[in-house]
């Protein structure tokens, strides 16, 4: 098992309620020379799920303008 790092940003930050907001999520592997990564990350507020986008070859994914809504 290759043990993974995920970080998560948003911009801008901080974000006020109602605003446009775009996320972006780094995978690191913690191997370098694997295999490529595949598939998806999904965003969430809470437990509602504000997108996806898929995970780039070199590990990054994005998403932009969602709508932030405090829970």
């Amino acid at each position: 098992m290759i043990s993974t790092t995920v970080s998560l940003s948003s911009y801008p930050n901080p974000t006020n309620y109602g605003s446009q907001t775009t996320f972006t999520a780094i995978i690191n592997p913690g191997q370098s020379g694997g295999p490529a990564m595949t598939g998806s990350v999904v965003f969430f507020n809470g437990n509602v799920a504000l997108g996806s986008a898929p995970v780039y070859w070199n590990g990054s994914a994005g998403a932009t303008q969602f709508s932030y809504a405090k829970r």
